[in-house]
């Protein structure tokens, strides 16, 4: 598996420079969080890795091929993304939307190989949906739903996975499983996993690595307690009247033993 990584990259919308020279790479085996405020810039930036926006300049590539060079099919056996679009078939069904991931590999009727019903399956059984696989996605709750989300940009069986605020909607209970069903898919599947959040504990928590968006500021990476330890995370998250400490942010949630 190669890296999702970026050369001279400049990204925003017409003259608007949101961020410029970004340097950054996804690996096999990670799980990245990208963290900022409301505005900043994470979607933008998302939606640049995934190919479905153009950049203003520099490149985007897996190894060494360039996302401008490859045609759409091709992209979408490499990068899977889950945007904050809603989904209007409320008819449909929880295989049915997962089994829409396969759309890359069936032929124009749609049907179903016997390697894209293995797919489809191994998906649904990772995010333990089996309960709901027959239920249609009008009767789903938040995390239900989110969770089928995820089975089918697993079903797309591509090497990265690109998530637009998942838990944006959900408990906090659900947003703790919805983050341990991120690291169990990195870990079984070394896939690499790219989550734009707010939740900050979490990031902190399950994340091999933060990505950091602040306004006129080039994006700062690194491993999360190296980020603390630099203040680079509080600087984001700056307030005129309070402070986020962040003196035991690790250990606010924690397995069980």
């Amino acid at each position: 598996m190669k890296a999702l990584s970026t050369a001279h990259l400049s990204i925003g919308y017409g003259e608007k420079i949101i961020a410029s020279e970004v340097s950054l790479a996804l690996q096999p085996g990670q799980l990245i969080c990208l963290l900022g405020q409301n505005g900043v810039g994470k979607s933008t930036l998302l939606r640049t890795l995934s190919g479905t926006q153009t950049p203003l300049s520099g490149e985007v590539m897996i190894g060494e091929e360039k996302l401008s060079n490859m045609d759409r099919k091709d992209l979408a056996k490499q990068i899977g993304i889950i945007t904050t679009d809603k989904i209007g078939m409320s008819n449909m069904s929880v295989r049915e939307l997962v089994a829409l991931g396969r759309f890359p590999y069936t032929n124009w009727i749609g049907k179903e190989s016997t390697e894209d019903k293995r797919k489809i399956q191994e998906s649904i059984d990772l995010c333990k949906i089996n309960y709901i696989e027959h239920a249609k996605l009008g009767t789903l709750s938040d995390g239900q739903f989110q969770k089928a989300m995820v089975a089918r940009a697993l079903a797309q069986d591509t090497d990265f996975i690109l998530m637009d605020e998942p838990t944006a909607h959900l408990d906090i209970v659900n947003r703790i499983d919805m983050f341990g069903l991120f690291a169990a898919i990195k870990s079984k599947t070394q896939k690499a996993i790219l989550v734009s959040t707010h939740e900050l504990d979490l990031s902190l928590q399950f994340a091999d690595q933060l990505w950091l968006m602040d306004f006129n500021s080039a994006i700062v990476s690194g491993d999360p307690a190296s980020l603390i330890q630099s203040g680079a995370i509080t600087k984001i998250f700056h307030h005129e009247e309070y402070e986020i400490d962040l003196s035991n942010a690790k250990s606010m949630i924690r397995r069980k033993k």
